[in-house]
């Protein structure tokens, strides 16, 4: 039975290919093994292009292609974890200015405490910062 792959990137921590034995490449392809469902079977291989395309029986061009995937939805999946950290820092500073001045607003809450706001949201950020370390 073939076994199923799908490209998870490359790396240029292992430089020997799992397939050939060839050593001192350049990097090499992580191709995780799937089961009949599609989910990952075993631990990663890694193999250089040619013995990529090979044990998945892909061309080389779709090796290259799916790396580009792979990396595009590892780009992605990164933007989002910064984006849900950005909305969580945000709600948290919302929040604080709510619970000390009234308004989930930084101007208002500024102009409430009559101070500028640079200054009341750099109390907020050492506030975010704290409650992150308590974590």
């Amino acid at each position: 039975m073939a076994v199923a792959y799908k490209v998870r990137g490359t790396t240029n921590d292992v430089t020997t290919c799992e397939q050939c034995g060839r050593d001192e490449l350049r990097g090499t392809v992580v191709l995780q093994p799937l089961d009949a469902e599609g989910n990952p079977d075993g631990d990663a291989c890694y193999f250089g292009t040619s013995c990529a395309a090979k044990a998945a029986g892909w061309t080389q061009r779709e090796v290259t292609a799916r790396i580009k995937t792979a990396k595009n939805e590892e780009r992605e999946r990164q933007a989002a974890e910064r984006a849900a950290i950005r909305e969580a820092q945000r709600a948290f500073l919302a929040r604080w200015y709510q619970e000390h001045y009234g308004t989930p607003d930084l101007h208002k809450a500024a102009e409430i405490a009559n101070i500028t706001t640079v200054h009341l949201s750099g109390q907020a950020i050492r506030a975010y910062r704290a409650h992150q370390a308590a974590r």
